[in-house]
């Protein structure tokens, strides 16, 4: 099985290598790459709901005709009146810890923070939710030491739900930093704006869908094709450090602002009765 997989590797990657990166070889790539069975029950289906305009559009090339809704994620708006007050100083940010995802980008955004704090001189810190200390091999040398030994990090095992110290934290932090890349629509992303937390991180998969004008989301540099390798590899595009930066600051200076637009997307389109609203009207569409 194993070896099964390493020759659909290989294919992949050969076919996505081949000339002309929008071309029919790219699109036999992206079929083989795990996608063919989700394909299947979209020819197959009356009506498709999609969770982000992303996944709509991604699919629109392979089935242009096929009835479809979006219906962005949602949850219940968690936060309350024990959100901290706003203030200056240390600016705290929360991510949640993905050990095994490439698409997530979890060095790239501690190497960041890292950044911001040794080449800026940031009073900033990163806690990260669920860490637990493994990071790929291609990982920059002495990640795991810069978790676990710098101040600007802090570091939470495991967990299962959003209780206590992890409560805690959430509620305490000033956003939630995400890079990650082509994700059709992150739950983690709604989690924390459920607890009031604005979002900082680029514009990429259906991450604008969620966050909408409650945080700032930076340029991803995403050729914008369909197909990425990104599942075995991590060949992203680059980060513009001093962009993302610039968006962290301006969300801390206008944190205020950025929390009632946290509000104000739950009341338009990220609570559960909205979203189950939209469910209803997308079911009727389809009978």
């Amino acid at each position: 099985m194993q070896g099964l997989r390493l020759r659909r590797r290989w294919l992949v990657y050969g076919l996505a290598a081949l000339p002309g990166g929008d071309g029919l070889a790219s699109h036999v790539a992206n079929f083989i790459n795990q996608n063919w069975t989700g394909f299947l029950r979209i020819l197959l289906a009356d009506h498709i709901i999609y969770q982000s305009g992303y996944s709509r559009r991604a699919h629109q090339t392979y089935f242009p005709n096929k009835p479809a809704s979006v219906v962005v994620n949602g949850a219940d708006l968690l936060a309350g009146t024990d959100l901290p007050p706003v203030s200056g100083g240390m600016i705290r940010l929360v991510t949640i810890f993905d050990e095994w995802r490439p698409s997530k980008r979890v060095c790239q955004l501690i190497s960041f923070v890292k950044w911001a704090y040794e080449v800026k001189g940031l009073a900033v810190e990163l806690t990260l939710l669920g860490y637990t200390g493994r990071f790929a091999v291609d990982a920059p040398e002495g990640i795991k030491q810069w978790v676990e030994t710098m101040p600007c990090f802090r570091a939470l095992g495991r967990f299962k739900t959003f209780e206590g110290e992890f409560r805690d934290a959430l509620v305490q932090s000033d956003m939630y930093l995400t890079f990650s890349y082509r994700d059709a629509c992150p739950n983690v992303v709604v989690e924390a704006m459920a607890h009031g937390l604005p979002v900082v991180g680029i514009d990429s998969g259906g991450v604008p869908d969620i966050v909408g004008d409650a945080g700032v989301l930076i340029d991803a540099g995403d050729p914008a094709t369909f197909f990425s390798s990104s599942r075995y590899d991590s060949d992203f595009p680059v980060i513009d450090f001093e962009l993302m930066l610039a968006a962290v600051l301006r969300v801390k200076s206008e944190l205020s602002h950025y929390r009632s637009k946290v509000v104000l997307r739950f009341e338009t389109d990220l609570c559960m009765d909205v979203v189950t609203q939209r469910y209803l009207q997308a079911m009727e569409k389809a009978s």
